[in-house]
């Protein structure tokens, strides 16, 4: 294209990359950084690099877009996926959509969808809001996209009526119908006379829309724990909770992604509740549970994990599960966050299931505090004086996205 033979000499059209991703594609191959990467560029910057095989910035593109996928900006991002071949990226987008429809529709994203991408959204068989949301949420987007016309009324009709096949109105209750589509006047007589025949009468009619429900996702669970150095001998009293001669770094706080790793995601939970005794590494720095269950895990609990898929990849403050020895035993759970330092990550890792969304720097602060007083090779203090660490975590807390929110908030 630019030198050789084959070289053209005049200005080279590119008309199916935008300027923005190629402006990156070209930064990246002078300087290797991928610089201005936005949600909004990123699926023009992949498949920019995909087209040129940029394959770092290409996976640089994925990374991005893992670690910073909204519900607002997952549809438009899926449908990309879809059309660039790009697997992964297109259901971990719709995972995340799934799991949290109501912030797609309370977001511009979804107010400045065309009509073509959301006949497409309405087909989607998991989404996590009433049918009635759904109807409301489409209601408003056809306002927007018609209240400028002169003749509004005969225009908002005209637009709802492509779309409205693809709501679900058997689903609905009669009375949300009767306020919804009978009193927009989007259905006709004899639609409407079918409808209420289909859900009440034995003998149903067949009717133009789907009536299957859908089904959602669950949505991301939290768990936070506080992160402790304990300095002296090992104790049945530390065990239980006593604090004596410790340090607390502080409190760090997971992600557990149930919509993209529900059985995983289960599993680390009922540790959690259950008070199960599980292993919690970063690094080399290996944290047992504070005052959890001494007993092993229950024979019917498998000791690999489920797998279930590779959606998230393991990047730095990732967690997964480490994958245990058919032979290993006692059954105690090992997991693991991500470390910076790939050498000092555990090879065998198993589902990447969460992320620490808060408390990376509590992390990294353990590091800062045991490289000057530990031996990496040995696994203890440089000097006899010197007490026994041990790092422990505790107070573990499970909520639900709603609680994580409002804390947040406050």
């Amino acid at each position: 294209m630019f030198y050789g033979d084959l070289a053209e000499k005049a200005v080279v059209p590119i008309p199916d990359v935008e300027p923005e991703a190629f402006h990156i594609l070209i930064k990246y191959l002078y300087c290797e950084e991928s610089l201005g990467l936005t949600l909004e560029n990123a699926m023009d910057t992949l498949y920019c690099a995909k087209k040129y095989a940029v394959r770092r910035l290409l996976k640089q593109c994925r990374h991005f877009l893992q670690e910073n996928l909204t519900p607002e900006e997952a549809f438009t991002i899926h449908a990309k996926a879809v059309i660039w071949d790009e697997p992964k990226t297109a259901e971990l987008a719709m995972c995340t959509l799934s799991s949290q429809t109501g912030k797609f529709f309370s977001s511009p994203s979804f107010m400045e969808l065309p009509e073509k991408l959301l006949k497409k959204f309405l087909d989607s068989d998991e989404l996590s809001v009433s049918e009635n949301e759904i109807y409301q949420a489409v209601r408003k987007w056809v306002v927007k996209h018609t209240e400028n016309n002169p003749d509004y009324g005969n225009e908002f009709k005209r637009v709802f009526s492509r779309l409205i096949y693809g709501i679900r109105l058997p689903v609905m209750k009669p009375t949300e119908i009767a306020n919804g589509p009978a009193e927009d006047g989007i259905l006709t007589p004899a639609e409407l006379i079918d409808l209420y025949t289909y859900k009440f009468a034995e003998n149903k009619p067949a009717i133009p829309f789907p009536a299957e429900e859908r089904t959602a996702r669950p949505e991301p669970i939290y768990v936070s724990m506080d992160l402790i150095a304990h300095f002296g001998e090992e104790s049945e009293e530390l065990k239980g909770g006593t604090e004596f001669d410790e340090y607390i770094f502080g409190r760090i706080r997971l992600e557990v992604r149930c919509d993209v790793a529900p059985l995983a995601s289960k599993c680390f939970i009922f540790l959690c509740t259950d008070d199960r005794k599980f292993t919690l590494r970063y690094g080399d720095v290996e944290f047992d549970r504070r005052g959890a269950d001494d007993d092993p895990m229950p024979e019917d609990c498998p000791k690999t994990f489920p797998l279930e898929n590779r959606l998230l990849a393991n990047l730095p403050g990732m967690v997964s599960f480490v994958i245990c020895e058919e032979d290993a035993a006692p059954r105690v759970c090992e997991l693991q966050i991500c470390h910076d330092d790939k050498t000092a990550n555990k090879e065998t890792y198993g589902m990447v299931f969460a992320k620490v969304v808060s408390g990376m720097e509590t992390l990294k602060a353990v590091d800062s505090f045991r490289d000057p007083v530990w031996n990496r090779e040995c696994g203890h203090p440089f000097t006899e004086s010197m007490p026994a660490v041990f790092f422990y975590f505790g107070n573990v807390s499970v909520e639900a996205e709603s609680e994580y929110e409002q804390e947040e908030e406050l």
